[in-house]
């Protein structure tokens, strides 16, 4: 028997006896294989000592006291093999801890740095730390299977959530992907690998030595044993392997509620049945008007060159009707940059801006910074006007610098803004490359109106001022 196995027998033994703090920390600096969190034990659970020993034992950790926080906060940041910290149980004393540290603001940004950024976007929502406008606003397009994974082996295993029963993702996710990813990611727990071969795995589990069917050298190979499953092995991953394994990867959107359990998402799905049904009319006059006028050659400028088969009074006829149409249908402009490679057809998106800015930016002051319920409200009223809607979320950013707002907050919603922005302590910088982006184009509206003007610079990608703020 191996040193860390005797030292894990007598471990185990003084947990579950006497349960002298003391003593299990120095049985655990000696090196032990810690087979779940200790977040059952109760002498133990609410310890600095759990903290320490789960650090050392590279197990997942449960903070629940300030106590506790302040050891996670030094471990997590001096931890010298950072890559083998898999994460933290996301309870809701820990995220607000994070969320409302003002004292160790670099210290937990490396620490939510570590954390996928989707699945904290679900945990801010589900504490009510971001409100329902703005998860709407800045939810991620998309989530893939891994982050589903983690929000509801999180869910399911550790915070007791029953909706997120793993067995449901059989349904949306391949099952020998679903077993790899949980046992790759909680692998350690050996209460969620006995789960796996109880509900999961039938006859074999194949080992991989890689991040698929990955399990940890500790008594899995026991539990294994107790449950009568054969080992296969498999040959090793390779190139081809994880290409297969990236092509059968999947995403998915938090507008179902199949896969989350959100208060809003029955009335949701019934929106966004409507607003897909807007965008589609919308898409199709689009299309209609350009292949109508425009043929499908790129010309040497990269613009697609005009259609002369029909005259000029018919063209513009035709480009002011839809012109018309986008100034009654303001809150529709379901496109990216992609019209920004036909003649006049810009003109749409920098029409709805206009009519934007006069309506809603004429003669602002402070209070238009201090309302940021108000900015919110229109970022979801448009969102499905994606310029409109970008521009927005930089105001929303802004008033919330200018409110104070928890910084971790800010940094995660810029990661979602789809836009090149840098932050710094008071302000925002836009970064562009050529006229054709819309920070570019974002930029040279809101820095010509007071008060935004004075929280944002817009930057070319070599670092000069294009418009000199302070």
């Amino acid at each position: 028997m191996y040193p860390v196995d005797i030292n894990t027998k007598e471990f185990y033994k003084e947990l579950n006896n006497g349960c002298d703090i003391k003593k299990l920390e120095s049985i655990a600096e000696k090196g032990i294989f810690l087979y779940e969190p200790l977040i059952k034990y109760d002498k133990i659970k609410d310890t600095e000592s759990c903290i320490k020993i789960s650090f050392n034992a590279f197990q997942i950790v449960f903070v629940n006291n300030i106590q506790q926080y302040n050891i996670f906060i030094e471990l997590a940041n001096n931890f010298y093999q950072k890559y083998l910290l898999r994460t933290f149980i996301p309870n809701e004393y820990i995220i607000k801890t994070l969320i409302n540290d003002t004292s160790n603001i670099d210290k937990v940004e490396q620490i939510l740095k570590q954390f996928d950024p989707v699945v904290l976007f679900f945990y801010f929502f589900e504490y009510n730390i971001i409100s329902y406008n703005e998860f709407k606003v800045f939810e991620p397009s998309e989530l893939d299977d891994k982050s589903l994974i983690l929000i509801y082996c999180l869910n399911y295993f550790y915070l007791n959530k029953n909706f997120y029963e793993i067995k449901k993702l059989l349904n949306f996710i391949d099952k020998n992907i679903l077993i790899g990813c949980i046992i790759f990611l909680f692998g350690r727990d050996t209460n969620i690998l006995n789960y796996i071969i109880d509900n999961l795995i039938n006859e074999k589990l194949i080992l991989n030595r890689y991040d698929f069917y990955n399990i940890p050298l500790m008594s899995s190979l026991e539990i294994i044993k107790n449950k009568n499953i054969d080992i296969k092995d498999a040959e090793l991953l390779n190139e081809n392997s994880f290409k297969r394994v990236y092509n059968e990867r999947k995403y998915f959107q938090f507008e179902n509620k199949n896969l989350f359990d959100i208060n809003f998402l029955e009335e949701e799905e019934i929106k966004l049945k409507n607003d897909n049904k807007k965008i589609k009319d919308c898409q199709n006059r689009v299309n209609n008007f350009i292949n109508k006028h425009y043929s499908n050659v790129l010309n040497d400028y990269y613009y697609y060159d005009r259609n002369y088969v029909y005259n000029e009074d018919i063209f513009k006829e035709d480009l002011n009707e839809l012109l018309e149409y986008f100034k009654n249908n303001i809150e529709l402009y379901p496109f990216g940059k992609e019209l920004f490679s036909y003649y006049d057809l810009h003109i749409i998106m920098f029409s709805q801006l206009f009519i934007f800015r006069k309506k809603y930016l004429s003669g602002i002051d402070s209070s238009f910074l201090e309302d940021s319920d108000h900015i919110i409200q229109l970022a979801n009223k448009y969102r499905n006007n994606y310029v409109i809607s970008l521009l927005l979320k930089v105001c929303y950013i802004i008033s919330l610098i200018y409110n104070n707002r928890s910084i971790h907050v800010i940094r995660l919603f810029i990661r979602y803004t789809n836009l090149s922005i840098i932050l710094k302590k008071k302000h925002i910088v836009l970064k562009y490359s050529c006229d054709t982006d819309f920070e570019y184009h974002i930029g040279n509206i809101l820095t010509k109106i007071d008060p935004i003007r004075n929280y944002l610079k817009l930057l070319d990608t070599h670092g000069y001022s294009i418009i000199r703020i302070f």
